[in-house]
């Protein structure tokens, strides 16, 4: 397998893995296997409070592009995630991105906490509890991005304490792995595990490894992660989706 360009060398996957895992069961990839090519995938249902809903969770700013795995998405209470990454700026490369997404979110993910620390709801309070103990991020985030010519991501986790009465938001930048290397946002690692462990079917057919990666995603949690699977490549000459899903710009 020449995956990373080297003659007689296998593909042997990186995994990052961490400690937390995102609780909304949105599934999240971002499969590397060398240092021109990225894979971004996703699955495309939200299984929230408010019900069953399917939508696209990649998106573009810019010329960049973005997913995210968060405990609150849209809240009535005035969270709205896109709206925040909107407020970056159109203009980034994936670390500006990154560094101005951080300044706008850490206080706006420790009011929503507030919120659900004092509502009555009891699915809100769980969130809160799980959150503020250190149980799961309430928000993973990555941005990917072309630059001199090569795909590049980044990924940032948010974590919460609270002292006293007050909550506390911090940002952890996931250290980037040397290709090949697979990480993710939300429930990830079962799909980054099943990918890792077939490097001769991804070097045939990536596309259909990541989709069946993720499928073991669904399996574990058909009530939270589901179909359609999208999934984008980018590479020096730009962006191309592979499987679309319910995406459509």
């Amino acid at each position: 397998m020449r995956l990373d360009g080297s003659a007689g060398r296998l593909l042997v996957f990186a995994l990052v893995l961490t400690v937390t895992q995102n609780g909304t069961g949105t599934s999240i990839v971002v499969v590397k296997p060398n240092a021109g090519v990225l894979y971004l995938a996703a699955d495309s249902l939200y299984g929230g409070k408010n019900g069953r809903l399917q939508f696209c969770k990649i998106h573009q700013l810019g010329h960049l592009y973005w997913a995210a795995a968060t405990t609150f998405y849209k809240d009535p209470r005035g969270f709205y995630l896109e709206k925040l990454v909107t407020a970056v700026g159109p203009d980034n490369t994936v670390d500006s991105a990154t560094t101005r997404f951080i300044k706008i979110a850490k206080n706006r993910i420790a009011t929503e906490l507030v919120s659900l620390g004092i509502s009555r709801d009891k699915r809100d309070t769980a969130d809160y509890a799980d959150i503020v103990f250190g149980l799961r991020s309430p928000l993973e985030i990555v941005f990917v991005g072309i630059e001199d010519g090569k795909p590049r991501f980044q990924i940032t986790r948010f974590f919460a304490s609270r002292r006293k009465s007050q909550v506390f938001v911090t940002a952890s930048r996931e250290k980037i792995a040397s290709p090949p290397s697979a990480s993710g946002a939300g429930y990830w690692k079962n799909a980054a595990s099943y990918i890792a462990d077939r490097p001769s079917q991804f070097e045939s057919n990536p596309g259909k490894t990541i989709g069946e990666g993720l499928e073991t995603e669904i399996s574990a949690d058909p009530e939270h992660v589901g179909r359609p699977i999208s999934i984008i490549r980018f590479d020096r000459n730009g962006a191309e989706w592979t499987e679309r899903g319910t995406c459509d710009f």
